[in-house]
């Protein structure tokens, strides 16, 4: 380096070209590379060469400018990258993808998960004091009694928990929940903020999302291998997909970083679903997880799994928790809170806002039929409802309307390709199906009117992965193996409305999460066929089980096909039977008063005033259903067909008239009186008392024959 000072003009080489430049009194000009140099600028300097001075020695009035050390550097660098990494990972986890699926007016911004994101609470209880109860103590404290205990709150488990392992229903909100302890986490590290409950301030937080991991296992072979060897096969594997976690956000250059907190055990790390991978992978990474808890010695880790496909003791220690379902009060705080963001990014204004909240909150939480609320304890399920009540205006006030655009929606999902760096790669076989709706929705109703086949005299239908596997590559559906593997692998990634469960090949089986939509779609599998009405009497003979499925069908034509002449034709075809003998017949023309007086919504003036088909088919159901009345279904069902009756117009004298009232003589004389069963009946006794004859009705006093009374008796009622 050339140093220059105290000339007023001097001629220097500056890239390249010769320069003159004058240079102020006291004034130092650098010229060349100085790095690992001292520059020293004062009164009378001096430059001693001295080998005993370890250091720098500055005269006085002497300035020393020094560079940043190597050290320093370094360790700005990873607190800027730490900086970016925690900006982007509460970037990433803000972020919710429903604008591809939405059709509706551009916002002025994207929603944000934590605006509209409700607190979730888990099934276990605790007492008011925040003591776990015990399984006895739960059973005396119970589910609702809100004076003894309270669930515990799922933020409240994560932080109490340093190992926990979180299972809930598909779509239920384990992965809203561990992205929101993320943004709490980051706001910690980046603002100051309090953290969440039993965390430190400086926790980092890590997420893995466990079906980004999966394909890098894909061709191991571990099963023959010493338990160093595996380590030694999963660690570059693991240390990829950390690297590839960071490139997903943008924030590769913390890769130092935190593997150094991963080495120091200064993070929370959340695996998340454990089970949303292929099925013949879930073995190995179960093995990679425990794997990776093993390599560092972290101080908290949580890991998220759907509870049906959870084995137990997977991994000793840690504590197992469940989600519970949202409650009312859930419900009612997330429609609020979804109307007031749709507000601030600019979709409704405040009138629209508190119109519509009120509305769905009405069509959900105020309805005489549970169906939707019971959809509506699913997290997931409760936004595609509130996506559909935005989209419409109004949430449809009939449920297969409601189950027609959820499905819709969830198909939606499955056929959207997600592009850049969360995209799942899928054949081109794979995606063109996928593109093609009429076949999906094909293929899904079959797969759902199978599931619901196997699931009679069980408490819950699923359908194993094999037989499912066997059915769709048959010819008449997709006719390809690899292509039944993929779709099959696909849709258990894709949580919404078919899912796999089980750990272990073996034991894999399909179910529909919500079983609302497994009879939704069988019966509108059944309702297509050719041969519907002769399968509804084959069906007709295994009982009940059946019968949501087959309303569901017609309620399909009916509302959804703007078609009336198919299910009344249909029930016409049901309820022609000359022979009731057999409950079958018996059922069907049960079902056929199923269809008309739910599905048609006919009524007693039908029978005179209707279509041609409706009074038929009115006729017919009035003259068949004394008969299912007094046959041989069980009790609910024949009630269920006196209301039909009572509703289309009750033909028989004996309960319509006074004329026609049937009675039974009770002869005088002694009778068995009382029982052993309850102790206000005992003892059982003959009665000598009754003196004189009496007549009991056969049917209790009707409305009909009350009110043909009161006209006759020229009475009024009290």
């Amino acid at each position: 380096a050339a140093l220059a000072f105290t000339f007023p003009e001097i001629e220097v080489e500056i890239s390249g070209e010769q320069r003159r430049v004058k240079l102020g009194k006291r004034s130092v000009l650098i010229e060349g590379d100085v790095d690992n140099s001292d520059i020293i600028t004062g009164d009378q300097n001096q430059v001693i060469r001295d080998s005993t001075v370890q250091g720098d020695v500055i005269g006085p009035g002497g300035t020393k400018v020094m560079g940043e050390t190597e050290a320093e550097r370094r360790q700005r660098e990873i607190e800027a990258a730490r900086k970016l990494y925690l900006q982007q990972l509460r970037r990433h986890c803000r972020r919710v993808d429903l604008e591809t699926i939405l059709d509706m007016p551009a916002a002025s911004r994207l929603l944000q998960l934590d605006e509209v994101y409700v607190n979730l609470d888990t099934t276990t209880r605790m007492d008011r004091q925040g003591r776990i109860l015990t399984g006895t103590e739960k059973a005396v404290s119970g589910k609702d009694d809100d004076e003894k205990s309270v669930p515990l709150p799922a933020m409240q488990a994560a932080g109490r928990f340093a190992k926990l392992l979180l299972l809930g229903d598909p779509g239920g909100g384990k992965s809203s929940l561990m992205k929101i302890l993320c943004i709490q986490l980051a706001n910690t590290c980046l603002n100051g903020d309090a953290p969440p409950e039993g965390f430190q301030q400086d926790l980092l937080p890590v997420l893995i999302s466990l079906r980004h991991l999966a394909p890098r296992l894909k061709d191991l072979a571990l099963d023959d291998l010493s338990h160093e060897d595996r380590i030694a096969q999963l660690r570059p594997l693991l240390q990829e997909q950390f690297r590839e976690t960071l490139h997903r956000i943008d924030a590769e250059s913390f890769r130092e970083g935190l593997q150094e907190a991963l080495r120091a055990g200064r993070c929370l790390l959340i695996l998340d679903g454990l089970d949303e991978v292929p099925f013949d992978q879930r073995g190995r990474i179960r093995l990679a997880v425990q794997v990776l808890l093993e390599l560092y010695p972290l101080e908290r880790v949580i890991i998220t799994c759907r509870k049906n496909s959870y084995r137990e003791n997977d991994f000793p220690g840690y504590e197992v928790l469940t989600l519970a379902r949202f409650d009312r009060p859930k419900i009612d705080n997330f429609i609020t809170a979804w109307y007031e963001t749709q507000q601030q990014i600019g979709r409704v204004d405040k009138l629209e806002k508190a119109e519509k909240t009120a509305d769905l909150k009405e069509a959900i939480l105020q309805s005489d039929d549970d169906t939707l609320l019971n959809l509506a304890e699913n997290p997931m399920m409760l936004t595609t409802m509130a996506m559909i009540h935005q989209k419409r205006a109004r949430l449809p006030r009939e449920r297969v309307r409601v189950y027609q655009e959820a499905v819709d929606l969830l198909l939606i999902r499955w056929q959207e390709q997600k592009t850049g760096k969360d995209k799942i790669p899928v054949s081109l076989a794979l995606k063109a199906f996928l593109q093609d709706p009429n076949r999906l929705r094909d293929t899904v109703e079959l797969l759902a009117y199978e599931t619901h086949r196997s699931g009679k005299d069980k408490k819950t239908a699923d359908l194993s992965y094999y037989k499912a596997l066997k059915l769709l590559s048959r010819e008449e559906h997709l006719n390809d193996l690899q292509l039944a593997m993929d779709f099959l692998n696909y849709i258990d990634q894709r949580s919404g409305l078919m899912v796999g469960q089980g750990g272990s090949d073996d034991d894999i089986t399909f179910t529909f999460p919500h079983r609302t939509f497994q009879e939704y779609l069988a019966g509108c599998y059944l309702a297509r066929r050719s041969d519907a009405v002769q399968r509804y009497g084959e069906l007709a003979g295994e009982g009940p089980y059946w019968e949501i499925a087959v309303r569901f069908g017609m309620e399909e034509y009916r509302h959804n096909n703007r078609d009336r002449n198919t299910p009344c034709n249909n029930a016409l075809l049901m309820s022609d039977c000359e022979d009731l003998s057999a409950a079958a017949q018996q059922r069907l023309v049960l079902w056929a008063g199923d269809i008309a007086l739910r599905v048609l919504e006919l009524g007693k003036d039908s029978h005179q005033q209707g279509e041609a088909l409706d009074r038929k088919l009115c006729k017919r159901l009035r003259e068949h259903l004394p008969a299912v009345l007094g046959g041989s279904l069980l009790p609910r069902e024949r009630t269920r067909a006196g209301r039909h009756l009572a509703a289309l117009g009750d033909p028989r004298p004996g309960v319509t008239t006074l004329e026609g009232m049937q009675f039974c003589r009770v002869p005088a004389g002694p009778f068995w009186m009382g029982g052993e069963k309850y102790s206000d009946e005992k003892p059982a006794h003959d009665n000598p008392h009754l003196d004189d004859d009496y007549w009991m009705g056969r049917y209790p006093v009707t409305v009909g024959q009350f009110r043909e009374y009161l006209e006759q008796s020229g009475r009024k009622p009290e």
